[in-house]
């Protein structure tokens, strides 16, 4: 809750590192060098790199966005409105899910 909040209610800029240090000592009490070396660290940077390359690869314009079996990108321009997405994304997972061959089962 104190993300949306900041993000939403009180229009933070999520991008600024201060104002997030401050949402999670403020709502957390982290330790504001604790975060710090956090978001500094090689795992969260790779992490960040990863998501990054993610959003280059299947062309994510904006939210909300959903990929299904890493091949169809949705979003509510294309499902043609935020309130459809779900329902394109449960057609094509059904149509992913018939059109692999069925496993036997013993």
């Amino acid at each position: 809750e104190p993300v949306f909040r900041a993000m939403h209610i009180d229009r933070l800029d999520l991008r600024d590192r201060g104002a997030v240090r401050r949402i999670f000592k403020n709502s957390a009490d982290v330790d504001p060098q604790k975060f710090d070396s956090v978001v500094k660290s090689f795992s969260v940077r790779s992490r960040v790199q990863q998501g990054d390359a993610l959003v280059r690869m299947y062309r994510v314009e904006g939210v909300p966005s959903m990929i299904v079996d890493g091949t169809y990108r949705v979003d509510g321009k294309l499902a043609g409105s935020n309130e459809r997405i779900l329902e394109v994304v449960d057609f094509l997972i059904e149509k992913v899910r018939y059109s692999r061959p069925q496993l036997l089962s013993d």
